[in-house]
C-alpha cells in the first residue's frame, strides 16, 4: 500500500550524498563499508546527519561536522552497519545550524551489500520457520477434534506472523520496502486466513469425533448377539412302527 514518504525542503544542486543528488536521483546507492561524503551548498548549517529508516523507525544515525571549502562545505559520515539492515531502505538527511534544523530531505537508499546477510534476513527466516511450525501444530490439534483454546487462538496469531514474515521476504528478495500500512494490512489478512483455517479444522475435527463416537456406540459385548449353538444339532430317535404302547396289551392276531 503506497511507498515510504519522500521529499523535503532541499532544492536540486544543494546537497550531494556519495556524489549523487538525492533530490533529482530519488535513490542513492552507497557502499556501507566506506565513509559517506556529503557536500552542502547554499544551505546554512555546521553539522549534517544521515539517518537510516525502515517502517518509519530510525535504525542508525551518524552525524558529522561540515568543513567549509570552495564548493560550500563537506562532511564525512560513518556508513550504516551492513549487518543490521541492507538492501533497499529509506534515509533522511538533516542539516543543522547549532540546535536549529535548517533543511531535511527523505530519499531512498540502496546499499551495494546484499540484504540476505543481515540480521533482518535472519529474523525473517526464524519468524517464518516458527510460524509455519505453529500453524501446522495448531491445525493438526483442531483436526483431531480437540477443542483447545490455545489452538483456536494460536492459529490466527501464527498466521499473522507468517504473513508479516512473507512481507519481509519480499522486501529482502525484491527490494520493495514496505510501509507500516502494508505490514498491518498483511497481518490482518493473515489473521483472517488463520480464522478460516481454524473454523475448517474444527469442523473436520467435529466430524471425526462424531464418527468415532458412532463406532464406539455399537454393541460389542458377549450379550450383544443371540447365542448360537456351539455343536451340531441333536438327532431325534427314529420312530418304531408296531411298537406296543406303554401300559397297553399286545394286539391279538
Amino acid at each position: 500500500m503506497g511507498s515510504p514518504p519522500r521529499g523535503g525542503d532541499l532544492k536540486p544542486g544543494e546537497v550531494t550524498i556519495a556524489g549523487v543528488d538525492p533530490v533529482t536521483a530519488g535513490v542513492v546507492a552507497i557502499d556501507m563499508t566506506k565513509p559517506i561524503e556529503v557536500t552542502v551548498k547554499d544551505v546554512d548549517g555546521d553539522t549534517v546527519a544521515l539517518e537510516q529508516k525502515a517502517l518509519g523507525a530510525d535504525i542508525t544515525s551518524h552525524t558529522g561536522r561540515i568543513v567549509p571549502d570552495r564548493a560550500g562545505g563537506t562532511a564525512e559520515l560513518d556508513p550504516p552497519n551492513p549487518y543490521i539492515v541492507a538492501g533497499r531502505t529509506s534515509a533522511e538527511l538533516v542539516v543543522s545550524d547549532g540546535e536549529k534544523v535548517t533543511a531535511s530531505y527523505r530519499f531512498g537508499m540502496r546499499s551495494t551489500q546484499s540484504a540476505w546477510a543481515t540480521a533482518l534476513a535472519g529474523g525473517v527466516f526464524f519468524v517464518a520457520l516458527f510460524a509455519v511450525a505453529y500453524v501446522e501444530s495448531f491445525n493438526r490439534t483442531l483436526r483431531r477434534g480437540r477443542r483447545e483454546m490455545s489452538a483456536r487462538v494460536g492459529l490466527p496469531v501464527a498466521s499473522a506472523f507468517l504473513a508479516v514474515a512473507m512481507v519481509g521476504a519480499v522486501w529482502i528478495a525484491a527490494g520493495r520496502e514496505p510501509t507500516p500500512a502494508t505490514l498491518i494490512l498483511c497481518a490482518l489478512l493473515g489473521t483472517g486466513a488463520g480464522v478460516s483455517v481454524s473454523i475448517a479444522a474444527m469442523r473436520h475435527g467435529l466430524a471425526n469425533r462424531n464418527s468415532r463416537s458412532g463406532r464406539d456406540s455399537r454393541p460389542t459385548g458377549p450379550n450383544s448377539r443371540p447365542a448360537r449353538p456351539s455343536g451340531p444339532p441333536k438327532a431325534q430317535p427314529p420312530k418304531r412302527h408296531g411298537s406296543t404302547p406303554a401300559g397297553g396289551s399286545k394286539p391279538s392276531s
